[in-house]
């Protein structure tokens, strides 16, 4: 079994070997710097049409946010419980209905509990997506806002693909055509034994 890990974009990417059922691969999706907004192909990323369909395995949020305050001519309030993140993630979480059934990780620096400036962490499973199904090609996004508003507003950095990412670890399973094809040769094999 090989295990790998991408980030997803492509110039940062190498290209891997042709998956086979049973690999691992990890994907990293950043969550973006304060202010910005990611839009994503997975589709230009190496490898991950080989695990379009595979099962995720596991799944886990980790964000460090370092919070700095306003400065003394800036009337604007910085603080940590300012902070608002959106990533979509391509895992289809409900597999049976037709349609992508694509989740979001909202992250909220007032529900989480944090105020003022200083380092604020997250490091967590994201059980939601465990049995769920990676998606690629598709599209999605990835939005960090500068704030709430024009004066609560959240200064400093999160370090997009460095401490602040989704990780989402994908098995390759194999088609049902290579499962069908495995069975006829066993079945195939036990009738000439007889």
């Amino acid at each position: 079994m090989h295990t790998r890990t991408l980030i997803l974009l492509p110039a940062l990417a190498a290209a891997p070997a042709v998956a086979a059922p049973g690999d691992v691969q990890t994907f990293l999706i950043p969550i973006p710097e304060i202010g910005t907004t990611l839009f994503f192909s997975n589709d230009l990323i190496p490898g991950s049409n080989d695990f379009n369909g595979g099962e995720i395995i596991d799944a886990r949020l980790d964000l460090v946010l370092d919070v700095v305050a306003s400065g003394p001519d800036d009337p604007r309030i910085s603080s940590a419980a300012h902070f608002r993140s959106e990533v979509i993630v391509p895992v289809d979480v409900d597999p049976v209905t037709p349609g992508g059934q694509l989740l979001a990780v909202r992250i909220n620096g007032e529900d989480e509990g944090w105020d003022g400036t200083g380092t604020f962490t997250i490091s967590r499973q994201l059980d939601a997506f465990i049995g769920g199904t990676w998606v690629s090609p598709t599209f999605y996004s990835a939005t960090t806002d500068i704030g709430v508003d024009s004066n609560n507003v959240v200064l400093g950095t999160v370090n997009p693909f460095i401490s602040s990412f989704i990780s989402i670890t994908v098995r390759e399973i194999p088609a049902p055509s290579g499962v069908a094809l495995i069975g006829a040769a066993g079945l195939l094999a036990a009738r000439r034994r007889r």
